[in-house]
Order: structure tokens, then C-alpha cells, then sequence
């Protein structure tokens, strides 16, 4: 059984390194302060008393070249884990619709052989419903993941880009579960007409029973 989770939240660790990590810059002295005295103190007995200076306090930031050179490497890292993700997620949600479309196949032999595939179509059609929810909000996972460089409070950016790559994810499962319903739904339709027809004939359409295989 493929993996969901695993697939679609590969790479939110790392983004997250990416995005928090790297040292603080120190902050630059103020243009009209003052130059702080560096003359030694004259004790009372006329000794110099020994002075403490704090390394770098005084140092300036980085240059703004190089500020904008990290934001365009994260930058870049970013695009290309999200690629991978999107490549992912794409894969997983053509294995459900393909697996729609075979279930889809099977429910129309049945009903044209007689059998009651409603609740089936009904669990198809909200499985459809599931992996349109889940593809609108993997898109936009992807946006807030891309709009993590440039955010004030990057902690909390992360968070929310999290949650919504989270809330596809449940979307992607749920349409999983529909899938899986409606195969079970057609699997008792064909025990069903089974019993009503003669002894020795195939099963309807020559259709086996449906394993669920996503």
C-alpha cells in the first residue's frame, strides 16, 4: 500500500531548516551615536583600571548583497523541493483516479446486467470531490511554502503552510476511503446478482472481484 504521508510531507523538515536556519546578524551601530571612549579609567590612586570590550558589538551587519544572496539560495532550494513534492503528489492522486476509473468500468457492467450501483457512484462521486479539495489545497501549500523567505515571523509561515499541506493530505486519504467504499459496495452487488443468476454462468461483464489495490 503506497504510503501517503510519507510521500507528501517529504521535505517540510528540511524547509524548515532551510528557512529558520543560519546565524543572526549583529545589529549596526547607530550612524549618529557617539564613539564610545576607549581611554583606559584612572583609578583613585592614579591606576588604570582595566576595561572590557565586547567583541563585535560594534561590528556591522553583513552587506545587503549578501542577505540577498542567502534569501535567493533558500530561494531556489525551496522551488526544488516543492517540485519534487508537487511530482509526488501528482503521482499519487493519477493512482486514485486511475483506480476511479477502473471501479467506474466495473459499476457499469452491473448496472447494465441489473445490479444497484448508486451508493457506489455516490462514494465515486465524493471521492472525485476529495481529490479536487485535495489538489486546491496543495496549491496552495505550495504558495505559502514559496512566501516563507519573504514573511516577518517565518516560524509562524511555516506553521500555516504546514497545515494546509496537512489538510491536503487529509483530503487525499479521504478520497482513498471513498474509493475503497465504493469497491466494497460492488464487491456485495456482485455476490448479489451471483445468486440470482443460473448455476455455471460467469460473473456480470466476466469482472472478477474488485481488490482494492491503492
Amino acid at each position: 500500500m503506497m504510503n501517503v504521508k510519507k510521500i507528501l510531507l517529504t521535505g517540510t523538515g528540511v524547509l524548515l531548516a532551510l528557512t529558520l536556519a543560519g546565524p543572526a546578524a549583529a545589529a549596526p551601530r547607530d550612524k549618529g551615536a557617539s564613539p564610545p571612549d576607549r581611554r583606559p579609567a584612572v583609578g583613585a590612586l592614579g591606576s588604570q583600571a582595566p576595561t572590557t570590550e565586547v567583541a563585535g558589538a560594534h561590528e556591522p551587519g553583513p552587506p545587503a548583497s549578501v542577505v540577498e544572496a542567502k534569501a535567493e539560495r533558500l530561494q531556489q532550494r525551496m522551488e526544488h523541493i516543492l517540485r519534487a513534492r508537487k511530482q509526488n503528489f501528482d503521482r499519487a492522486e493519477a493512482r486514485i483516479s486511475d483506480r476511479m476509473t477502473k471501479v467506474q468500468a466495473l459499476a457499469d457492467r452491473l448496472e447494465a446486467k441489473g445490479g444497484d450501483v448508486a451508493a457506489a457512484e455516490a462514494a465515486l462521486t465524493q471521492a472525485q470531490a476529495g481529490l479536487d479539495a485535495a489538489a486546491a489545497k496543495e496549491a496552495q501549500a505550495a504558495d505559502l511554502f514559496r512566501a516563507i523567505p519573504g514573511a516577518d515571523d517565518k516560524r509562524a509561515a511555516f506553521k500555516d503552510a504546514r497545515d494546509m499541506a496537512k489538510d491536503a493530505l487529509e483530503e487525499l486519504r479521504a478520497a482513498r476511503a471513498e474509493v475503497r467504499e465504493a469497491v466494497k459496495l460492488l464487491r456485495r452487488e456482485i455476490i448479489h446478482l451471483r445468486r440470482e443468476l443460473v448455476p455455471g454462468e460467469a460473473s456480470p461483464g466476466g469482472a472478477a472481484d474488485p481488490q482494492d489495490q491503492s
